[in-house]
């Protein structure tokens, strides 16, 4: 029977309840014997056990080590240990678990548990860990609930004295002494919990199911939080004619924001219901921004007409395969000189003759030169052939580097040349979005910025860019550049495809946002001097009428609110959107499975959910506005499906989603980029 360490200890198995979702986390070991990599009926049974917890999820991640002792080389050990990983991976798939949710590495003697000192020690060592997360979900916000950050923060306060709490976000709350109130209407004493949760960013309202929607309209919010008052597990409620004073950091100061309570829907996304309690500028009096006309009419004589199409060309170029570099073999056995002394313990040589000491040496001696022989021809026999592996390696090299470098830099240059025709027709594009936002901004009663040249500079979605990062859409030229004075096998290292088959050079999606940028533009500019002097008039006319009213740049005030409370709750920093109703767009998902579908608007920092509808789901969103359309949704055979689709859309239009499966990490590191 092989050294087992089935211990109950090793069954650890955790509950984690939030909300109305469950996550099980489960740990076991199996054990092997020398040189072994099948299970046995005991191995069978901790698997087992692991599989009866995973069966009932909703969704589960198994997360499958191998290792070993330190016994033979690291190459056998490595491969030793990918078959014990393979085994164990293997009878989970044959009792139907998912592939796809499960992974496996193989770590050789890498990482042992414990010291390799003894034959107990390098039996521990002689293992498959594997770790369960089984989830079960009731719903996609659940699951979202799963992989969301930690958002609760608690406080413990003296309720008898006044009180400043500060978020990790930079929100503060003040509590006046003596205003909490006990379930009986008594005061509250002693130590008391707070608890906040701050929802700042479009990522917070992704795994919140925060919307900003009132009533079927649309807000932009500055900002949204919760807060709670807790003591002896009965929640407190604020007394009367008391008022918890917030100050609440944004990225969207506007003016004329309210506070709106919250509202949950039936699909149990958050809403908002608006009330009378103003959120204000810190510390700042405001009086509207004053605002300045352009001549409209001349502006849209400056759009440029009959822009060409972007040329198109092959965007991936495939590399054959590298050669591949042979695996080293690791290093020559050695045989260990031997001697009384080293051989035997202090009490051997006391009690025994040299005679008989010098014979076992001489037994132990020639037992070891066996081994040892056998162990050099194997050796041998591996040298011989990693040694005709790295020369004809070499070889591969030199004739791949001759045969590919011609094809592929030829590629580049035709690459360059479309790239240079494509950046001038984006540069007008980028251009014409400029007079149409200046244009916009002026019909609107909304040019209020001092810098209006910066509308020509404005963030625009472009088509083409290239993989690695880059500053700005014209350093694909300056890269292009610098691949030709590379080798093939630099420009595959570079990119970070070291281990993967083809190497792909491709032109992707990309911004650029500043006047360097655009050639076209500065030369527009410079060429047109009736322009200049309008720009010039308005920002001065600007300046003028803010110094009039005192009226300072919003840039110049701290981003944050205030507001007086009068309850605990779930509020929202908003006002509602003035996008007139001609100006909105209908947007249909084809998706009749669970989901769950949302779109953020960055410009207005507004963010909607899809209603379920019976062929879909459907969103109105503004015309013409970068948007953001998040999509998550739980397939039983590939798990959490997400995509985060950067797009405009200037018209009622059907929008196909194309997620990718991925895990609980993948997901949380896909929402929080939003």
């Amino acid at each position: 029977m092989k050294y087992k360490l089935i211990l109950p200890i090793l069954f650890l198995l955790l509950y984690v309840v939030q909300a109305q979702a469950q996550q099980v986390t489960k740990t076991c070991s199996v054990h092997f014997k020398v040189d072994e990599f099948t299970l046995d009926p005991d191995d069978e049974a901790v698997l087992t056990e692991l599989i009866a917890a995973a069966l009932p999820a909703t969704y589960y991640e198994i997360e499958i080590t191998a290792h070993t002792d330190n016994d033979a080389d690291n190459g056998y050990n490595i491969s030793l240990s990918n078959k014990r990983a393979t085994s164990v991976k293997t009878f989970l798939l044959n009792q139907k678990l998912n592939s796809n949710f499960i992974r496996s590495a193989a770590f050789g003697e890498s990482k042992p548990k414990v010291a390799n000192k003894n034959s107990e020690n390098k039996a521990i060592n002689r293992r498959v860990d594997l770790t369960l997360k089984a989830f079960i979900a009731n719903s996609i916000g659940d699951l979202l609930k799963q992989a969301a950050p930690e958002y609760k923060q608690t406080f413990t306060i003296d309720a008898t004295k006044d009180n400043t709490i500060k978020g990790r976000n930079g929100t503060v709350i003040f509590i006046p002494a003596n205003s909490l109130l006990t379930a009986n209407g008594t005061a509250a004493t002693g130590m008391v919990n707070i608890e906040l949760e701050e929802y700042l960013k479009p990522t917070d309202a992704a795994f919140n199911q925060l919307s900003t929607v009132s009533n079927g309209q649309m807000l932009e919010t500055g900002g949204m939080f919760k807060i709670s008052a807790m003591a002896n597990g009965q929640a407190l409620s604020l007394k009367q004619g008391a008022n918890l004073k917030v100050d609440m950091p944004t990225i969207n100061m506007r003016n004329g924001m309210n506070l709106f309570t919250e509202v949950k829907n039936t699909n149990g996304v958050s809403e908002w219901k608006q009330t009378t309690t103003e959120f204000r500028p810190k510390n700042e009096v405001r009086k509207p921004l004053p605002f300045v006309k352009l001549d409209t009419k001349y502006l849209n004589t400056l759009l440029a007409n009959n822009i060409a199409e972007k040329q198109a060309f092959e965007k991936i170029y495939k590399l054959a395969n590298l050669p591949q570099k042979p695996s080293q073999i690791g290093k020559a056995p050695v045989l260990r000189e031997l001697n009384v002394k080293n051989q035997f313990a202090w009490w051997e040589r006391l009690i025994y003759t040299d005679k008989y000491l010098n014979k076992k040496l001489d037994t132990e001696r020639a037992r070891r030169q066996k081994t040892f022989d056998k162990l050099m021809t194997a050796y041998l026999k591996k040298k011989e052939k990693f040694d005709a592996n790295m020369a004809q390696y070499i070889a591969d090299s030199t004739n791949f580097e001759a045969k590919e470098k011609a094809q592929l830099f030829d590629w580049l240059s035709k690459a360059k040349q479309t790239s240079l025709a494509n950046i001038e027709v984006l540069e007008k594009v980028q251009w014409n979005e400029g007079i149409k936002r200046m244009i916009y901004k002026s019909d609107g009663n909304e040019l209020t910025m001092l810098d209006i040249k910066g509308c020509f500079y404005a963030s625009i979605y472009k088509n083409y860019g290239v993989r690695l990062e880059i500053n700005n859409l014209r350093n694909i030229v300056d890269l292009i550049d610098k691949f030709n004075n590379m080798s093939i096998s630099k420009i595959y290292e570079l990119c970070g495809h070291k281990k993967e088959i083809n190497f792909e050079v491709y032109f992707q999606k990309h911004y650029f946002n500043n006047a360097n940028t655009n050639q076209f533009a500065n030369a527009q500019i410079a060429s047109n001097p009736q322009l200049n002097q309008m720009l010039l008039k308005a920002e001065d006319e600007l300046i003028t009428l803010r110094d009039k009213d005192k009226i300072f740049d919003e840039k110049g005030v701290g981003n944050v609110y205030t507001v007086a409370l009068s309850g605990f709750g779930t509020f929202n920093c908003d006002r509602f959107s003035n996008t007139p109703k001609n100006q909105m767009a209908t947007i249909k998902i084809p998706f009749k499975e669970s989901a769950n579908v949302s779109v953020f608007v960055p410009s207005i920092n507004s963010y909607m959910y899809a209603n379920r509808t019976m062929e879909g789901y459907e969103v109105e969103i503004p015309k013409d506005l970068e948007v953001k359309v998040i999509f998550v949704a739980l397939n039983k055979e590939n798990g959490p499906l997400v995509q985060i689709h950067k797009t405009k859309f200037s018209k009622n239009t059907v929008f196909t989603p194309k997620p990718v499966a991925v895990n609980l990490k993948a997901m949380k590191q896909m929402l929080a980029s939003i």
